[in-house]
C-alpha cells in the first residue's frame, strides 16, 4: 500500500466531510509535510475547524529533505510545493489534494495523486461508509461545491444513483 502525502486542501476537506478519521484505515502510511502542518495549526489558531494533527498517532509530520525541489516559479505556494517535494523523495507515494493547480503541476511530474472524493469512493468501496452522497451532502454545506455533472458521476461510481 502506498505512503499517502497530504496537502492542506486535503486535510480540511476531509475534515469537513467528516472522513479525515477514514484515512488510518484506508492507508499504511499517512504523511503530512512540516509547512502544510504548520498551515493546519495556523488555521486551528485563526479558528478554523482543523484537526489537531499531533493528536492521531497515524498522521507522520515529516521535515521535507530538499524543499527547493519544486521551483517558486511553479506558482505553487510553500505547502504545496512542501507536499510534491515531499512526493518525490518518497518513492510510490500518492498525493492527496484537491488544489487544481496542485493536481496539474502532480500530473506534469508524473506523480500520482488523488483527491477527498477519491478517498471518499474507496472508503465506500472498503465498506467503511455506507454512503458517499451523505459525506458529499456535508462537504456542500461547508462550501465545497460540485459541479452537477460531477456529482451525478460520483454517485454512479459509487452506486447510488
Amino acid at each position: 500500500m502506498p505512503e499517502m502525502v497530504l496537502d492542506t486542501t486535503a486535510i480540511q476537506h476531509l475534515d469537513r466531510a467528516g472522513g479525515f478519521d477514514l484515512l488510518e484505515k484506508l492507508y499504511e502510511k499517512v504523511i503530512v509535510p512540516e509547512p502544510v502542518a504548520q498551515e493546519v495549526i495556523a488555521g486551528i489558531e485563526a479558528g478554523l475547524s482543523l484537526p489537531d494533527l499531533g493528536k492521531y498517532s497515524w498522521v507522520e509530520i515529516r521535515t521535507v529533505g530538499h524543499p527547493d525541489t519544486v521551483s517558486v516559479k511553479s506558482g505553487l505556494g510553500p505547502a504545496e510545493r512542501a507536499t510534491m517535494a515531499l512526493a518525490t523523495e518518497t518513492p510510490g507515494s500518492v498525493v492527496i489534494t484537491d488544489d487544481p493547480m496542485m493536481r496539474r503541476y502532480a500530473q506534469m511530474m508524473r506523480q500520482t495523486y488523488t483527491g477527498t472524493i477519491g478517498v471518499l469512493l474507496r472508503a465506500k468501496k472498503k465498506q467503511l461508509i455506507s454512503r458517499v452522497g451523505l459525506l458529499i451532502e456535508k462537504l456542500d454545506s461547508r462550501g465545497f461545491k460540485f459541479h452537477p455533472t460531477t456529482r451525478a458521476s460520483v454517485l454512479t461510481w459509487a452506486n447510488e444513483t
